[in-house]
């Protein structure tokens, strides 16, 4: 995996068309990868150790194999080991090669085994230090590898393809940041120059700073925040990691935060738009805000009666939160002081008394309303079923939008809305004191 996820980039980035033998040693090694993963393939099939929800060790040859089969490391390394074999054009039998980085995804596992082997066979903290080190140290020259050829490939698609002759005679009127290198230009179309340089590159770039490097180009630009994103991620996810094991944090609480982590930056990046938006001018925060929930709101019951401009009020004051399959959005009996809108992802309103689910709460529905308006209390509760962005509008922010005047008016017109929409009906007619 280390060598396939070293030597592919390499290739792409600064060896496309190497010398005869050299692709001759290149595709020997390759060949020989194949078959240690066809290997692999071959024990895990028939020798995987599995263990059963009781704790026992699966012996079943055909339980193993079904295991493997049906399992998600099976379909990735599949994928990774199709048999996609040319002989001619040198760049495209080294694209051909590309499907194999499939299987680097497993390194991270692969590692964690290791570690967890050693540890089991040894006592000594010095040897746990020595693999964690390890570890960082494999982390960051893989990381910074990949940075380096990735920004090389961008940086030479942009500005060597502008020029028939390559990187090396890029001109001034092209600036890029190995045009004028120092070093490159010193050691004049050495490779090895010219990767080390672009290592240092990334190294700066996907580990402590970026340095004095410019960029000039949209590609490069996109690049650079691609890294540092996933740099800051996962820096994010590796002081987590190190903190739960100092303090011994249970293995499913560190395995739900990482869940959140991903989830938040699948869902905004880890950045929040109140935040981002907070010193811009307030007429270009409302268009913002517009943009970005204004169409959401619209189709809801209780927004439908409201002018754009009272939309936009609205959409400025919402406040995104994330919950994970499992977390409680709403509690049971407690005080409407928010108005939620799965934004989303899938929740589910129950009941905790008589443990039973009264309806599923959808991408684009509100939820809360009547217990938010008549400030009551909650008659159910409403949990996450699948990873949930919720938009939540919380009572002073509602007032904030209007004088107390118009906020009270508003509040009976949506109460209308509620009751026209049949929403509001059923809990405004119980006699518990309690609302939805």
């Amino acid at each position: 995996m280390i060598y396939n996820l070293i030597q592919i980039p390499f290739r792409i980035a600064l060896l496309p068309a190497p010398p005869d033998k050299v692709m001759l040693g290149f595709t020997i090694v390759d060949i020989a990868c194949d078959v240690i993963f066809l290997v692999d393939m071959y024990i895990k099939y028939n020798h995987l150790i599995i263990i059963d929800k009781n704790g026992d060790e699966v012996v079943s040859l055909a339980l193993i194999r079904s295991n493997y089969v049906h399992g998600q490391p099976f379909k990735i390394e599949a994928c990774a080991s199709l048999p996609l074999y040319y002989v001619g054009n040198y760049q495209v039998m080294t694209l051909c090669r590309l499907p194999r980085l499939l299987r680097s995804s497993q390194l991270s596992k692969y590692l964690r085994s290791f570690h967890t082997f050693v540890q089991e066979q040894t006592a000594s903290a010095a040897v746990t230090e020595g693999l964690e080190f390890v570890k960082l140290f494999l982390t960051l020259v893989l990381a910074s590898h990949l940075a380096a050829m990735g920004l090389f490939l961008i940086s030479h698609a942009e500005h060597g393809d502008q020029h028939g002759d390559g990187a090396n005679d890029v001109t001034d009127d092209v600036p890029s940041w190995y045009s004028h290198d120092f070093v490159i230009e010193q050691f004049h179309g050495s490779i090895g120059a010219t990767y080390l340089r672009a290592f240092y590159w990334g190294l700066g770039l996907s580990s402590f700073d970026y340095m004095d490097i410019h960029v000039s180009k949209a590609g490069e630009t996109l690049w650079f925040c691609v890294v540092a994103l996933s740099g800051v991620v996962e820096m994010q996810l590796q002081n987590f990691a190190f903190y739960a094991k100092m303090k011994k944090l249970p293995g499913f609480m560190v395995r739900r935060a990482k869940l959140f982590f991903q989830f938040q930056l699948d869902c905004n990046k880890g950045m929040d738009a109140h935040e981002i938006f907070r010193d811009l001018p307030q007429c270009l925060r409302l268009e913002l805000f517009k943009d970005l929930y204004a169409n959401l709101l619209a189709p809801i019951p209780i927004f439908s009666m409201l002018s754009p401009a009272q939309l936009n009020a609205v959409a400025e004051r919402l406040h995104s939160k994330l919950y994970l399959p499992g977390d409680d959005i709403i509690m049971e009996g407690d005080v409407g002081n928010a108005l939620y809108i799965m934004k989303q992802g899938l929740g589910e309103k129950h009941l905790r008394t008589f443990q039973l689910i009264v309806a599923p709460v959808y991408e684009g529905s509100s939820f809360g309303e009547v217990a938010f308006f008549l400030a009551k209390r909650h008659s159910h509760g409403v949990r996450a079923v699948k990873c949930c962005e919720v938009l939540c509008l919380t009572k002073a922010d509602w007032t904030s939008a209007w004088s107390s005047e118009v906020c009270r008016s508003r509040a009976m017109c949506l109460l209308c809305g509620l009751c026209l929409c049949g929403l509001g009906q059923p809990q405004l007619q119980s006699q518990d004191g309690h609302g939805g």
